[in-house]
């Protein structure tokens, strides 16, 4: 005979965390990896989204959406500077998003939130 009652806690579902500690696993001249740490969840399962820019023009040159927050960018032009922006999404909404900008090859810090903040 069970003593005391079970305890259910429910959580509502919400938006997922931005994606932190973004870094390049692989750079060669014309491609890079960027590996990322996926945050919480908020109790559904994301999709990782990647937009890439170049800096001039303000051109969109890549678009990409997995289930880990891994992205191979390819065929880059290494004289141009790119902004790059990764969010998680699911059933509930996206994060906020995490931007990074790459110039020449040389990649600049993660931020979580918006340029200019």
């Amino acid at each position: 005979m069970q003593r005391e009652p079970c305890l259910y806690h429910i959580v509502p579902a919400g938006k997922p965390e931005s994606p932190s500690n973004c870094t390049v696993a692989r750079r060669l001249r014309t491609s890079l990896r960027i590996v990322c740490a996926a945050g919480d969840d908020g109790g559904s399962e994301p999709t990782f989204h990647l937009r890439a820019t170049a800096a001039s023009p303000n051109t969109p040159v890549l678009n990409l959406s997995a289930l880990s927050p891994d992205f191979l960018l390819e065929n880059l032009s290494s004289g141009l500077q790119y902004s790059v922006e990764i969010t998680a999404e699911n059933d509930r909404g996206f994060s906020i998003p995490t931007y990074l900008s790459i110039a020449g090859g040389i990649v600049g810090p993660a931020v979580a939130g918006f340029p200019g903040e």
